[in-house]
């Protein structure tokens, strides 16, 4: 029975496979391009120059081209990969934005919408929907920069303060100077990809341990969740939320001790990570830049388990200090990788310096798969047409042989 089915049915075979493939690929990219159990990139494999150190504990392989781990209480570098690397920092570059800005100004300032701050931002990346004349507190513009990440904020308090946001950025390459920052240039207060607009793991790590001195930076950078009341222009309440996944108790990706960070993505940059977190009093601070995928977590983890559970010689370590500049050009964008990324939802698209309005760690897969799967569903939903087509011609021979069969 088995063997005549097939012999009589062979179409129906060929489309059930084409169409079950096709739905397989459309709700389940994983199954199809999953991460796991692929050959990490090249950057998994490159060397950890604290891993030279006399008698210092082998670091872990991370995924990041760049990363940094930081005792925040002796200021010692306990992992260092790549730490002056020049790389497209995405939306963390919002942490010397904020910074800046709680330095410059107060809580209770009102910061008043123009269209020009509206207008310079994409379009489809991360906002939060200022409108024209909508008038926030300077103290909802921090929380709405560091946790939704919104962009047009970012050019709204850069007006408010600097006049102009040409102006605020140079207050941001300033204070880069004053940290010691040797290898940073921004050239937008938000992220979005720009080739002058670029820093290194070791500044990032300067720039997250002076505003995490900070009091009032260090409340809102430990925030998960805030309200902005509705306005005369926006007539319901904002809720935003944190991207940071290590910090929600509710995810996979929960770090116990995670007092704070900023995400960051951009196709160019990839996935870029500020964490500092806290265990038996120990206090760390972790810089990944552009990392692949879910990595973007993992990888931060990994150095935050390395850096809690070893013991580091006091007289080998290297302290944050001012870097060496780096004799490198500026960043040139590569292809972004086939595998797995992490959108931090602050870029809704990703060309925005963070995420969406939604705040959840997607699985970003590349676009040919759901392309693929539309077309493998259209060539099945052909291919059925063709086989109702000819199954209808075939019933209709037999007929008109039936009925000649009949008039003989």
């Amino acid at each position: 029975m088995k063997a005549e089915f097939f012999r009589k049915k062979p179409m129906k075979q060929l489309l059930c496979s084409v169409l079950a493939f096709g739905l397989v690929t459309a709700v389940s990219p994983a199954a199809v391009c999953a991460t796991e159990g692929t050959e990490p990139p090249a950057a998994y494999y490159e060397a950890v120059q604290t891993d030279a150190l006399a008698n210092w504990p082998q670091g872990p392989a991370i995924y990041a081209e760049s990363g940094i781990l930081v005792d925040l209480d002796t200021q010692e570098i306990l992992y260092s990969k790549n730490i002056d690397k020049q790389l497209y920092p995405a939306s963390i570059t919002k942490v010397m934005t904020t910074l800046v800005a709680i330095e410059s100004s107060s809580p209770e300032e009102p910061v008043t919408f123009s269209q020009h701050a509206l207008d310079s931002i994409e379009w489809d990346s991360s906002n939060i929907g200022c409108r024209l004349n909508e008038t926030l507190t300077m103290e909802q513009c921090w929380y709405a920069m560091m946790l939704n990440s919104a962009n047009e904020v970012c050019c709204g308090v850069a007006e408010h303060i600097s006049g102009s946001i040409e102006a605020f950025v140079e207050k941001m390459n300033q204070k880069a100077a004053e940290l010691g920052c040797t290898n940073t240039h921004f050239s937008n207060p938000n992220g979005l990809p720009d080739e002058t607009h670029y820093t290194t793991a070791h500044d990032m790590a300067l720039i997250a341990n002076a505003a995490y001195q900070n009091e009032t930076f260090r409340q809102v950078f430990s925030t998960r969740q805030y309200e902005i009341p509705p306005t005369p222009q926006y007539t319901e309440t904002r809720y935003l939320y944190n991207h940071h996944k290590m910090m929600q108790p509710d995810t996979e990706y929960y770090y116990e001790g995670c007092l704070g960070g900023k995400t960051g993505y951009t196709e160019t940059a990839l996935n870029t990570l500020v964490t500092i977190a806290s265990r038996n009093g120990k206090n760390l601070l972790c810089v990944t830049m552009r990392t692949q995928g879910r990595q973007v977590y993992t990888d931060t983890a990994s150095l935050f388990d390395y850096g809690f559970s070893q013991t580091f010689p006091a007289d080998e370590a290297a302290l944050l200090t001012v870097a060496e500049p780096t004799v490198t050009e500026t960043p040139t964008p590569e292809p972004s990788p086939t595998a797995t990324e992490v959108q931090d939802e602050e870029n809704g698209s990703s060309k925005g310096g963070s995420s969406s309005a939604a705040d959840t760690v997607q699985d970003m897969f590349p676009v040919w798969i759901p392309l693929t799967a539309v077309f493998v569903i259209a060539v099945g939903l052909f291919v059925f047409k063709l086989y109702l087509e000819s199954a209808r011609k075939k019933r209709r021979r037999r007929r008109q042989r039936r009925r000649s069969e009949e008039d003989k």
